[in-house]
């Protein structure tokens, strides 16, 4: 259950998924980020033969602040399936606007 967003990278998660292949154990990986790594985890998810399950955030569903950062086009869940975008890269962006909001006062925001 590797932390795709800590583990080096996608490229090293899927060199972690592919090892695990090597000795038939399924690749079912930790995701505690938000829907941009959410989406980024079910690419490499996609791309590799021994994925099982993705751990998913059932606050993405309650809490506004996860639909007003970023900007995604579709259902985000459709009978408990992620649909991967053939857009290019992962198929979500950052709403800077929606960040902002958030933002604590106080500390820069990076631009």
């Amino acid at each position: 259950m590797p932390d795709l967003q800590k583990t080096g990278g996608l490229g090293e998660g899927q060199r972690i998924a592919n090892l695990a292949n090597l000795y038939y154990t399924p690749f079912a990986p930790h995701m505690v980020a938000s829907f941009l790594g959410a989406m980024a985890s079910a690419h490499v998810c996609a791309s590799v033969p021994n994925f099982l399950i993705l751990e998913w955030q059932s606050y993405f569903h309650t809490d506004p602040m996860f639909k007003d950062i970023i900007k995604y086009d579709g259902e985000w869940v459709k009978d408990s399936f992620i649909t991967v975008s053939e857009k290019p890269g992962i198929g979500v962006e950052i709403n800077e606007e929606g960040m902002k909001k958030y933002a604590i006062p106080g500390i820069p925001f990076f631009e």
